[in-house]
């Protein structure tokens, strides 16, 4: 029981985490990096600001912690969230099958990566984007032939991206 409420909890704060990243400009300043590049494959789980790694894991441990949630649900959840991670942003064309519609596959994470989508939060599940029906579903084949990449002026390269925000 412990562990599926670690579980919905830890995926409420990514979800919410992951929408506000989206949403509000100053902080899509950091977000933005992982979605430029037009190459869906598993190094763009890499191409994260380091900021927004930081401040989503301290956000994340923290509520764990206060809800009091134990160091082996914790260590599950997040052994669950890298591997989804790497999962979801394959390059290959693969399914859990119906097992899709809970957990996050490359599909319908790659509808999150379009151009102009608005979409598709969850880190592992697809429960959060169910409830609050940003969740959008393609048929596998028309996931990939979707355009990726979010088109920016922003300058890319490691100290420019690292730094875009002070010049916001």
């Amino acid at each position: 029981v412990e562990l599926v409420l670690c579980f919905v909890v830890a995926e409420w704060i990514n979800w919410v985490a992951h929408l506000v990243k989206h949403r509000v400009p100053w902080l899509w300043t950091f977000h933005l990096q992982h979605h430029v590049e037009t190459r869906y494959n598993t190094t763009l789980t890499l191409h994260t600001h380091g900021l927004e790694v930081v401040f989503t894991g301290v956000l994340m441990a923290l509520t764990l912690v206060a809800c009091g949630f134990s160091r082996v649900a914790i260590d599950a959840f997040l052994l669950a969230y890298y591997v989804a991670n790497l999962y979801k942003h394959c390059s290959a064309r693969m399914s859990l099958g119906p097992l899709d519609w809970i957990i996050v596959s490359p599909a319908f994470h790659r509808v999150h990566h379009a151009r102009h989508e608005d979409a598709n939060f969850g880190s592992v599940l697809t429960l959060w984007d169910v409830v609050f029906r940003t969740a959008k579903w393609v048929k596998d084949e028309d996931a990939w032939a979707l355009e990726l990449g979010t088109p920016t002026q922003e300058p890319f390269g490691f100290v420019d991206e690292m730094l875009a925000f002070v010049r916001r």
